[in-house]
């Protein structure tokens, strides 16, 4: 969480169950946070980033499954699928954000 002022400077804040405390109250400040979503119930759909599919989901389901039943050489195969679909979108994304150049000579 931050708290800029108008000029974009970090503020100091305490935060509260309904608010957020600033030290000069009198003036506007941008508030910049993120919302973790509530647990879904069992059978209902889990929300997740549009960029993280279903299958990279479900490697790491498999992962903590194999894990919590003791099954550590099967939960080792599923972290590496796992690490392996999460780096393939970091460097899709970082290929996306790529600047293209023209050079003049």
């Amino acid at each position: 969480m931050a708290v800029l002022d108008s000029l974009g400077n970090p503020v100091t804040f305490r935060t509260f169950d309904e608010f957020v405390k600033v030290s000069e109250p009198q003036t506007n400040y941008d508030v910049y946070y993120e919302k973790i979503p509530d647990m879904p119930a069992l059978g209902e759909n889990a929300v997740h980033s549009a960029k993280v599919s279903q299958r990279v989901l479900a490697y790491g389901a498999c992962c903590h499954f194999c894990l919590c039943n003791l099954l550590y050489d099967e939960a080792k195969l599923w972290d590496a699928r796992y690490h392996d679909a999460i780096d393939e979108l970091r460097i899709s994304d970082c290929k996306q954000k790529r600047i293209k150049r023209n050079w003049i000579v």
